[in-house]
């Protein structure tokens, strides 16, 4: 390579001395080159050491602080306990029931809301209120003790349990308020099966709502115990070289 390039060179034109040099040059890279990689694999395992330590060190950590909460003597309320021992504290009791919360979710899923833009237009057309009719007919889509069927045929017997409609019946109220009602009673035929599917889709998608909120229920059931000082310390000298 460059070495005997450079030696030849030096021989060629009787320059022993440069080629003592480029020799020497050689060898110094070379030493260079070594240094570094021999510094990188240090790098690397020390930081391979780190995290393995770290690991246990916190585990170690988490055992002592569980130990050390069985034999604690002093009263600490159950709430600033939890606070100490916890980075998060389970949750156990819920507000509202497994089947309510996935109602609710169900509610605000985003199929749940493409139907309601569909249903939207034809509420505007017979209701007066048509976001209090909607919410009326989400109400009632979404009782399980309601069938499907059942809920489209209380629609057409009582339009009324959704809101005011629009318009009027009576004479009184002149021609445009009767063309109003009947425009509202002709929306209300094509809205009976949109209603009815509305609710059948609520009760086929019921159960794996239910199932996922069980599922989110226990993961927050489950506590992430806070880390020690000795572990935060370890964690920051870590990040500290890290950065």
């Amino acid at each position: 390579g460059y070495r005997a390039h450079a030696d030849d060179f030096a021989r060629r034109r009787g320059l022993d001395h440069l080629s003592q040099a480029a020799a020497g040059m050689e060898e110094e890279v070379s030493r260079r080159w070594a240094w570094i990689a021999e510094k990188r694999e240090q790098v690397a395992k020390l930081w391979e050491r780190a995290g393995v330590a770290l690991g246990f060190a916190i585990e170690r950590e988490r055992r002592v602080s569980y130990n050390e909460e069985r034999i604690e003597t002093q009263t600490v309320s159950d709430a600033d306990a939890d606070r100490a021992r916890h980075l998060i504290a389970p949750t156990t009791v819920f507000a509202r029931s497994v089947e309510e919360d996935a109602r609710l979710a169900q509610l605000s899923s985003p199929a749940w809301k493409e139907r309601e833009a569909i249903l939207q237009p034809l509420l505007e057309k017979i209701y007066r209120d048509p976001d209090a009719a909607l919410s009326a007919l989400n109400a009632l889509s979404s009782d399980m003790s309601i069938e499907p069927r059942r809920l489209a045929d209380d629609l057409a017997a009582a339009p009324e349990r959704l809101g005011r409609l629009r318009g009027s019946d009576l004479i009184v109220d002149g021609r445009a308020a009767r063309d109003e009602r009947i425009a509202a009673i002709t929306a209300l035929t094509d809205l009976l099966p949109l209603a009815r599917a509305h609710a059948t889709e609520f009760r086929r998608n019921a159960e794996r709502f239910e199932s996922r909120e069980q599922q989110r229920r226990t993961h927050m059931s489950l506590p992430i115990p806070a880390l020690s000082k000795t572990a935060m310390t370890r964690l920051a000298e870590i990040e500290a070289v890290r950065r």
